[in-house]
């Protein structure tokens, strides 16, 4: 297969490329935490601690951030996309393009992820533990500001560079490999099952 047909599966097929990358990505990320970090043997891999993350990665990241970043932004704000292309001195006469952006980032981690993302991700750790949402959302609060700490420190340079320099069909693919940093260190504070800070 020619690479520049490698190379053109996330612009002709972006859905099914960021749902398939981000199940890869998230689940690889957490067997890398539980292999170094963790030091667990192959053989020795908690299963469903795996299990949570590929799942969330293919569901929540893949196809729900899909649509969020892709459908929804997009109406929301038009002008970012144009933005993230333009030259950078276009990008210097397009102070309405950089707000854009900025409103991006700032409604993805104001938003997007405290009231959505974080608690997506306890619901299936803790579903395939076998409890319920309450549970997974009282844990969530337990966490949230160590998690919203971990968040912002991650979310706002690397969507502030997704959102403004990249082009659409990038956008997910790039969030979805600097999300691997962002799942390691989810993995090693939130992978087990009663890890709480």
């Amino acid at each position: 297969v020619p690479l520049s047909q490698l190379a053109s599966i996330p612009k002709r097929h972006p859905f099914a490329f960021g749902a398939g990358l981000t199940c890869f990505k998230t689940a690889a990320a957490d067997v890398r935490t539980q292999r170094v970090v963790d030091q667990r043997p192959g053989k020795d891999l908690d299963r469903k601690r795996l299990l949570t993350f590929a799942v969330y990665g293919l569901c929540y990241m893949g196809a729900w951030q899909y649509f969020l970043y892709n459908q929804i932004y997009d109406r929301v704000f038009p002008l970012a996309n144009e933005f993230a292309v333009s030259s950078m001195k276009a990008k210097l006469a397009n102070p309405a393009g950089a707000l854009q952006v900025a409103g991006k980032v700032f409604v993805d981690q104001a938003f997007h992820w405290p009231g959505m993302a974080l608690p997506a991700f306890y619901i299936v750790k803790l579903s395939l533990q076998g409890h319920g949402p309450r549970k997974a959302l009282k844990e969530y609060r337990a966490n949230w500001r160590s998690d919203m700490r971990l968040s912002l420190s991650f979310w706002v340079p690397g969507l502030s560079l997704a959102f403004g320099v990249l082009p659409q069909y990038a956008q997910l693919p790039f969030i979805a490999l600097l999300s691997f940093c962002y799942t390691a260190a989810l993995s090693f504070s939130r992978g087990d099952a009663n890890k709480t800070n």
